[in-house]
């Protein structure tokens, strides 16, 4: 198929694949912890299969959101060590989303509503601490002191530190944005920042500037 055809044929494959995506990503949350660790591998071919996708396939990429929902939903209801064989999966996806961010970067793969949601599973892995994704938060985030006061002359190989100073760069200013939502000295725990709330609060073409930026 071609021109008018295609394109309305891949918008209905994407419309089915998002909506059996978050069905999938609601019967999880639905079921008790460990309730579906005999599908994982099944659910782990299945993203595997649809993280291939373009922008121009049938489905396309545009249904990375809704993986990304996936994925949350698995590591709110899987034990750590059931989750094991999709770190790899995890870490590649998320580093690479995130990556495309940097200014000047090919977003065609990634649009900012796969972006939000790459962002918000990235949260909730740093907010649930599981000792196999803290072996791999380096990679994203400095979660010491030195995020706070870094050493003078020293560079931070994390890669939201990277990308926050890009961004900053790009926008010819430091900024130091805030979001208003809980802290762990008011809660007395750690809480995701990129709450729903948050989000639908931010119009779409804001969201870098008042939502992704200040969580970086």
């Amino acid at each position: 198929m071609f021109g008018v055809g295609a394109s309305s044929a891949r918008l209905e494959a994407d419309r089915r694949t998002q909506l059996n995506l978050r069905r999938v990503a609601t019967i999880l949350l639905a079921g008790t912890t460990d309730s579906f660790m005999m599908a994982i591998g099944t659910i782990q071919e299945k993203i595997a299969d649809l993280l291939t996708a373009t922008a121009a396939s049938s489905p396309s990429s545009s249904t990375r959101a809704e993986i990304y929902m996936v994925l949350q939903a698995l590591v709110l209801k899987t034990s750590a060590v059931h989750l094991a064989p999709l770190w790899p999966l995890i870490t590649t996806e998320l580093h690479e989303a995130i990556s495309s961010l940097y200014p000047g970067r090919n977003r065609d793969k990634y649009n900012m509503f796969c972006v939000v949601h790459a962002c918000k599973l990235l949260d909730l892995l740093i907010v649930s601490g599981t000792d196999e994704f803290q072996m791999r938060q380096w990679l994203f985030i400095t979660d010491s002191i030195d995020a706070v006061y870094r050493p003078h002359g020293s560079e931070s190989h994390a890669l939201v530190d990277d990308l926050a100073e890009d961004l900053d760069a790009d926008a010819g200013t430091l900024q130091n944005a805030t979001m208003a939502v809980p802290n762990a000295s008011q809660t007395g725990r750690r809480k995701p920042l990129l709450s729903t709330k948050v989000l639908h609060e931010i119009p779409k073409e804001k969201l870098v500037d008042r939502a992704i930026r200040p969580f970086l």
